[in-house]
């Protein structure tokens, strides 16, 4: 009855066309802000930027992650959207268990992400660099495609309190989530990262170099940063026992109050409903 696609590509113009002629509902969701930059940087050919670019214009709803990209999308593309935020699965642990992790002598920092140019990999070995008392787990890979990924990772396996894990399947992910203190992002540009909810969900405070509509510093759910020094001075802060205490508390209210399944589907079925009447 209705059709909802996720993801700026051809697809979504071909979704387009198909709803137009059997009169259904098309919903097309934002998932990178990317698919809200005017040269479309993730779509190379120009027959899917246009594909793109019809199914846009001629979905029935477009639901953006932020304000940010709501702006976005009028600017560049005249088009309307709702802001409605990601949700995310409770990945939660007894709450005993942070506890016992404020007072770990080891600190651990988890990153997770493909190996990718704006996911900036070489911020998170400088910033490792600098720390040689903090264990770091870092959970993706390269794609084997990109030489100066593979450098970078290479690099990577030789510093010692740097352990790669490779792909995990998402089923095994949680347990990375309850072992790390912090979850350190580097990248340049996002959407808004699921890992951010995730580890919010399990108390762990995010150290970031992007922060989507500012969240991250408004509800001081962790520590925004511009470079490598900066990340390194938030990570020392927050890692104090009482800080990392108030921030994990933090983290998980905001959680609970913006990223739960029940609160963003509620939003989605109000969506919904309007469209089948």
């Amino acid at each position: 009855d209705i059709y909802y696609q996720r993801m700026a590509e051809a697809t979504t113009g071909i979704v387009a066309v198909f709803c137009r002629a059997y009169r259904r509902p098309f919903v097309f969701a934002l998932a990178h802000n990317y698919n809200c930059k005017p040269d479309l940087p993730a779509l190379p050919r120009r027959r899917d930027k246009w594909l793109y670019r019809y199914g846009l214009r001629h979905a029935d709803a477009v639901i953006s992650q932020t304000r940010f990209q709501q702006h976005m999308l009028r600017k560049h593309f005249d088009v309307e959207s709702v802001v409605i935020p990601n949700c995310g699965l409770d990945l939660a642990n007894a709450a005993q268990e942070a506890e016992d992790k404020a007072n770990q002598p080891t600190k651990r920092v988890l990153w997770i992400g493909r190996f990718s140019r704006e996911k900036r990999l070489d911020i998170l070995l400088d910033v490792a660099e600098r720390c040689p008392d903090v264990q770091f787990d870092v959970v993706g890979d390269t794609d084997g495609k990109q030489p100066a990924m593979d450098a970078l990772k290479a690099q990577a396996q030789h510093i010692s309190h740097i352990r790669l894990h490779g792909l995990v399947p998402h089923s095994k992910i949680a347990c990375f989530y309850h072992k790390a203190h912090l979850l350190l992002c580097t990248s340049d540009d996002e959407g808004f990262p699921n890992t951010f909810i995730e580890a919010w969900s399990c108390g762990v405070p995010v150290v970031t170099t992007f922060d989507p509509d500012g969240v991250v510093a408004r509800c001081t759910a962790g520590a925004v940063a511009a470079d490598a020094s900066g990340l390194v001075s938030s990570m020392r802060d927050l890692l104090q026992s009482q800080h990392w205490r108030e921030s994990s508390q933090r983290a998980r209210h905001l959680f609970d109050q913006h990223h739960t399944i029940g609160q963003v589907t509620q939003h989605i079925e109000q969506l919904i409903l309007s469209l089948a009447r």
